[in-house]
């Protein structure tokens, strides 16, 4: 299609006297632009429909610049803190601590990061966790049970656990793990391919090596692997907090790949990982 058909639409989806024509002609020419690189084995109406599609949505509705600004102004406020922290020389006891006390995150750059990744998408993925272990324990009641036991056995001074005591709850570790085996906070995941490569063969399962191209999308579902009976056994359908604890009733934290609730490999979400 024509580039000035494309310009009209553009012209068209956005709102009566929003834009003037050289602002039109303007994002089109950027968005044009910016597809580019990537369009060039496409067809013309698979590029119009993309762009009608960006188009639609209003990437220029200022939202962009407004979620940049709150994102600065959330990365201050941590650097701040982690600044801060580092500078106390005394500790408090909480997730920070934790984070720091680790020999690999002596980069205050990495330690805000992992922040940032729990402030912005921590809240819905732990009351999420929250729900299904609610539902599986009303399906399973004798882990109430258990889980009111080790609190009696504990003992609590407060109605809050202090963070630094949280490993002592073993079971409770175990109902939290089983949770996020069985409904993981993202049931699917996906990487794009920066390079040519080969995922090998899985002799154990007759699956074939399989050639992986550049920029190809490779999906992959965290639901159904960690329900594969092939990995976790006959009952992996089944929740048994049981199986994330030792002979002794104590939590073992399952490793990964095994167990990828967090992500797995560079891009994992390290700090659930270490602190829970």
């Amino acid at each position: 299609m024509p580039v000035a058909k494309e310009q009209s639409l553009i012209g068209m989806t956005f709102a009566p006297g929003s834009l003037s024509q050289s602002s039109v002609k303007w994002h089109s020419v950027w968005i044009l632009k910016f597809l580019h690189p990537m369009c060039r084995a496409w067809t013309s109406p698979t590029k119009l429909s993309l762009i009608q599609s960006l188009v639609e949505n209003n990437p220029f509705d200022g939202t962009y610049w407004k979620f940049t600004a709150s994102r600065k102004y959330l990365r201050d406020i941590v650097h701040r803190l982690v600044s801060d922290r580092y500078s106390a020389g005394k500790e408090y006891g909480d997730y920070l601590d934790v984070l720091l006390s680790e020999e690999r995150n002596h980069n205050p750059k990495e330690i805000e990061d992992m922040l940032m990744v729990s402030l912005l998408a921590g809240r819905e993925s732990t009351l999420g966790t929250f729900v299904w272990a609610t539902y599986e324990l009303c399906r399973d009641p004798k882990w109430i049970s258990l889980l009111r036991k080790e609190i009696e056995t504990i003992g609590m001074e407060s109605d809050v656990i202090p963070f630094k005591e949280a490993e002592k709850y073993h079971v409770h570790r175990a109902v939290l793990f089983e949770t996020l085996r069985l409904w993981p906070g993202l049931p699917k995941n996906a990487r794009m391919a920066m390079d040519d490569d080969v995922l090998p063969a899985i002799d154990a399962s007759n699956l074939p090596a399989v050639k992986i191209s550049r920029r190809d999308f490779v999906l992959w579902s965290d639901y159904s692997t960690m329900r594969n009976t092939d990995v976790w056994g006959p009952d992996a359908e089944e929740f048994n907090p049981k199986r994330h604890l030792d002979a002794h009733g104590r939590f073992v934290t399952p490793k990964a790949p095994k167990f990828h609730g967090f992500g797995f490999g560079p891009r994992s979400w390290y700090g659930p990982i270490r602190v829970i």
